[in-house]
């Protein structure tokens, strides 16, 4: 049986024009999906009974133990904002989708944002909904397993829960018409997202989220019982995994507007004997030079290469320690579309997921209400 070519081509799903009834019924559904994801995580008083699992020096992990399928939660602190989250993370097209996706979840072969069911608008900028699609690879490279996909709503929000600010995705399978079963075809068993999401929770310290994540999801197919199981246990701990890699994505989202320095007009690496941060002496350690202030640090301790990018072009910087913090406010709407010239290019822009390699038609704001 042959295999579904990814990334998926624009016309290979053939999705229809939104009625209001649909609309209306997708944004009911999304705003259950958070309410149920917010009582699930809810450690002490959720529906669900929480057991420790195990943890790391950075994150715990708990397990539910009265549910039917094997379902995770873990917690972990970031250095972010908010906002920084909301920038990076509400993502409304499906090109920004596929790049954002790529950098956190190595798994997740392909997805895309089938329609953009409620978006954000000035007056409730951080309500956003959508019906999305994904293809995810086994975490088992030499069995040969199948594929799984995805067919899921996502409800982005920012609540308060216990007199602090918290944004929400939380997400949960619910079928589409246009995205049929691809296992006769192309060998891909549906799977089952049941609850799961992410929390970025504000602190009593500033620049600091609690990020608690729940992942409870269904396989189908074969992959029941100890197997199916263990593969949902591989998935957790990779997915858990990621999570480090959240606060990066973030930070590296912002470095990209910083200004960096041509190479031939820094000062030469042997003007310095000591790092300019941790003023040790090299000796023999490795030296490196910050492209935003062109200090001469280690290349170890006190820089890090950053993937950036400038001009539509990822490329390799290094930056000292302290450049790297830099924290930058995020541009209002900068996942949006509100600087639209037209009140018509404006509600063409806020209801379609199309921008040059989306899926099929949407709805018009029209017919949304």
């Amino acid at each position: 049986m042959r295999e579904q070519r990814l990334p998926i081509p624009h016309n290979f799903l053939q999705l229809q024009r939104l009625e209001p009834a649909d609309i209306e019924r997708y944004r009911a559904f999304g705003h259950q999906v958070a309410r149920e994801f917010v009582d699930l995580i809810d450690l002490e008083h959720g529906q669900i009974d929480w057991t420790f699992r195990s943890t790391t020096s950075t994150t715990t992990v708990y397990e539910g133990g009265n549910s039917a399928e094997p379902v995770y939660l873990a917690r972990t602190e970031i250095h972010a904002t908010l906002e920084e989250a909301i920038a990076v993370f509400q993502t409304t097209t499906v090109t920004a989708t596929r790049k954002l996706q790529a950098k956190l979840q190595p798994l997740v072969l392909d997805k895309i944002r089938l329609y953009n069911v409620t978006t954000p608008t000035p007056e409730s900028s951080n309500l956003y909904q959508s019906l999305n699609w994904c293809i995810v690879n086994t975490p088992f490279p030499r069995f040969i397993l199948k594929r799984r996909d995805f067919c899921y709503l996502e409800h982005q929000e920012v609540l308060e829960i216990q007199g602090r600010r918290a944004y929400i995705r939380a997400m949960q399978s619910i079928d589409v018409a246009g995205v049929p079963s691809l296992e006769s075809t192309f060998n891909v068993v549906r799977g089952d997202l049941i609850h799961c999401g992410f929390m970025f929770l504000e602190t009593d310290r500033h620049g600091v989220l609690e990020l608690v994540s729940l992942y409870d999801i269904r396989l189908n197919g074969s992959m029941k019982g100890a197997l199916g199981s263990k593969i949902i246990e591989r998935s957790v701990e990779r997915h858990i995994r990621t999570l480090h890699d959240v606060e990066q994505v973030i930070r590296g989202h912002y470095l990209n507007h910083l200004r960096f320095l041509d190479p031939s007009t820094m000062p030469p690496l042997d003007s310095q004997s000591k790092c300019e941060i941790c003023l040790r002496s090299f000796h023999r350690s490795r030296k490196a030079q910050c492209r935003h202030c062109a200090k001469i640090v280690c290349s170890r301790k006190c820089s890090a290469v950053w993937k950036v990018v400038k001009s539509g072009l990822e490329i390799d910087v290094c930056l000292c320690i302290g450049c790297s913090k830099q924290s930058h406010r995020p541009r209002l709407w900068s996942n949006s579309i509100f600087l639209t010239e037209t009140t018509t290019a404006y509600l063409q822009s806020m209801t379609s997921c199309r921008d040059g390699s989306s899926h099929g038609r949407t709805t018009s704001c029209a017919t949304r209400g």
